[in-house]
């Protein structure tokens, strides 16, 4: 699947799940560019982004596939590092829930 459309994300750019809540605000894994963007109802720009660079911190992703959200966190696939983390939504760290 490739992230296009009407959304401010690289055309380029390859993304696993997506997720859209309740309140039709849509989370997309971007997995090519290792970051969750959260992109809010009406809008065609992200509203946040979590990581960034690949990596193995909590702070960091290496591509993500899939994302699943509760009301109170962010729950992702992070196959390359070989867990499931999640982020609260007011976090800017994640807590690994899941390592193999």
């Amino acid at each position: 699947m490739y992230c296009v459309g009407q959304l401010s994300i690289s055309p380029s750019a390859q993304c696993g799940g997506i997720y859209i809540t309740d309140n039709d605000t849509v989370y997309i894994a971007n997995s090519v560019n290792n970051r969750i963007v959260i992109v809010s109802p009406n809008s065609t720009t992200a509203s946040a982004i979590i990581g960034s660079d690949p990596g193995n911190s909590l702070t960091q992703l290496n591509y993500p596939v899939d994302l699943f959200v509760t009301s109170g966190g962010i729950y992702v696939l992070d196959p390359y590092n070989y867990r499931v983390v999640e982020w609260n939504k007011n976090e800017t760290n994640s807590t690994s829930v899941a390592e193999t």
